[in-house]
C-alpha cells in the first residue's frame, strides 16, 4: 500500500459516494426540468411563481453539489489528507436537503420528517465514511 494511504476504511465513503453520483445525476436531470417547468409557469403568472424558480433551482445547485461529493468521496476514498474536504461537502449536502424541506413549507407544501430523514441518511453515512478516512491519517 502507498504511504498516505488507507486500506478498508474507505470503503462507506466509496459506497456512499457511488451512490450519491447516481442520486446526484438524476437530481440534476430532474431539477433542470423543475427549472424549466418553473420558469414556464412563472411566465404563465406573470412572474408569480419567484419562489418555485427559487426552489427549483437550489434543488438543481443541491443536486449537482451532491454529485461533486460523490466524485470526491469515490475518488479520494484512500486519501486519508481529503476527509476533511469529503467531511465538509458532506454537511453542506446535509444543509441544502434541511434548505429544500424549509422551501417546500414555505412554499405551501407539507412538512414530512420522513422525507427530511431520508434525504439526510445517505449524506450522513458519507459525513461517518469522511470522519473515518480522516482519522485514519
Amino acid at each position: 500500500m502507498e504511504t498516505g494511504t488507507v486500506g478498508g476504511n474507505g470503503k462507506l465513503l466509496k459506497v456512499t459516494g457511488i451512490i450519491m453520483i447516481v442520486f446526484g445525476s438524476i437530481g440534476i436531470i430532474f431539477g433542470l426540468l423543475a427549472v424549466v417547468g418553473a420558469g414556464a409557469v412563472a411566465a404563465l403568472v406573470g412572474g408569480s411563481a419567484a419562489g418555485l424558480v427559487f426552489a427549483a433551482i437550489l434543488s438543481l445547485l443541491g443536486s449537482i453539489l451532491q454529485l461533486v461529493a460523490g466524485i470526491m468521496g469515490a475518488k479520494n476514498k484512500n486519501i486519508p489528507a481529503n476527509g476533511k474536504k469529503c467531511f465538509t461537502l458532506g454537511i453542506i449536502v446535509i444543509l441544502l436537503a434541511v434548505a429544500g424541506n424549509v422551501m417546500t413549507v414555505a412554499l405551501g407544501g407539507e412538512f414530512s420528517v420522513l422525507g427530511l430523514a431520508l434525504g439526510a441518511v445517505l449524506p450522513v453515512l458519507y459525513i461517518v465514511g469522511a470522519l473515518q478516512l480522516k482519522k485514519s491519517a
